[in-house]
């Protein structure tokens, strides 16, 4: 019996949102916001996927040092605010914990500062092991593999989960080109789910369509999904060769994409745990990447299940 439905793998940051009136932002300048307010979020792919699966409903843990400062004392409360069994979170003094500054317009556009190493996956420590041998899905960023010490336990945990029966969800994420040993971790991929820029890239310049048969049977997942932002996604499953497109709903007004990638995830964890059909999965996980667009910021302001099931309700498809 398992304990947890879903176990992500640090490592976390901090999401820093400074408004600015537009962009670009120039040098020597002093810039104004008036009404507005800087707020803190426990942030990146790993904060923004942790909280939309407890969200959902998942029952939901997570491993991962944090730095013994501020930062990482805001992640933990947050986390243990959203309902996520936060036991397997470590506090170091030796550790930072990163920091990503997002600079956000008015008309959701964003750019991001940070010191983003990843390298704080340093160990595989034996309540890592417990947790995930307690959890049906484990969740792992390729942000995680950007640092080439970090990247060896990163694999050697992935392996473990595969040995115990835990499925492996994993996200490329944008900085594939600097990843470390990223072929090793798309084979030990249960599900994957990259964007169609990064689909593209791991093809060999495939367009979308031919990119997602390319994986699909380069890498044998159970499942992969190809997110296409406001066009939907792309689909195949095991043993499957037909390529299922659902189209995403259509958006009056696009605020902030922060997090959409990463909660549109979770939604797929949801419904590959649950058994949806592909269709299925794909509207669902399509509404809620358009509810988090019509929302600014992160972590603990993603939408909520009745906001995104006001999406499903409410928002026509684009087909």
């Amino acid at each position: 019996m398992f304990d947890y439905d879903f176990v992500s793998l640090g490592g976390y940051v901090l999401d820093l949102y400074i408004p600015v009136p537009e962009f670009p932002v120039e040098a020597d300048r002093t810039y104004r916001v008036l009404g507005k307010t800087v707020e803190q979020e426990a942030g990146g792919s790993v904060g923004n996927i942790t909280i939309m699966a407890s969200r959902l409903g998942l029952k939901t843990t997570t491993v991962a040092y944090l730095g013994q400062d501020p930062y990482g004392r805001h992640i933990h409360d947050t986390l243990q605010a959203e309902g996520v069994d936060v036991r397997y979170l470590e506090f170091r003094e030796d550790l930072y914990t990163p920091l990503v500054v997002v600079l956000s317009d008015a008309k959701g556009k964003h750019s991001y500062v940070t010191n983003l190493s990843h390298g704080n996956i340093r160990e595989f420590p034996d309540t890592w092991k417990e947790a995930i041998k307690r959890s049906r899905l484990l969740y792992v960023c390729g942000y995680s593999l950007l640092d080439e010490g970090a990247a060896h336990n990163v694999l050697e945990v992935m392996g473990f989960a595969k040995e115990n029966g835990v499925k492996v969800l994993f996200d490329p994420g944008a900085l594939i080109g600097e990843l470390h040993r990223l072929p090793e971790a798309l084979f030990m991929s249960d599900i994957l789910i990259p964007n169609e820029q990064e689909a593209v890239m791991i093809s060999g310049g495939q367009a979308a369509q031919d990119a997602i048969k390319i994986l699909h049977e380069r890498f044998a997942n159970d499942l992969t999904v190809v997110k296409l932002g406001p066009k939907g996604c792309l689909f195949m499953g095991k043993g499957s060769r037909e390529v299922v497109h659902v189209e995403g709903f259509q958006v009056d007004e696009v605020l902030d994409t922060t997090g959409a990638g990463d909660s549109f995830a979770a939604a797929v964890a949801k419904g590959f745990l649950g058994g949806q059909p592909l269709e299925e999965m794909g509207r669902f996980a399509n509404a809620v990447g358009a509810a988090v667009v019509q929302k600014v910021g992160s972590g603990s302001k993603l939408p909520t299940l009745d906001e995104i099931l006001e999406v499903m309700e409410n928002v026509q498809s684009r087909g």
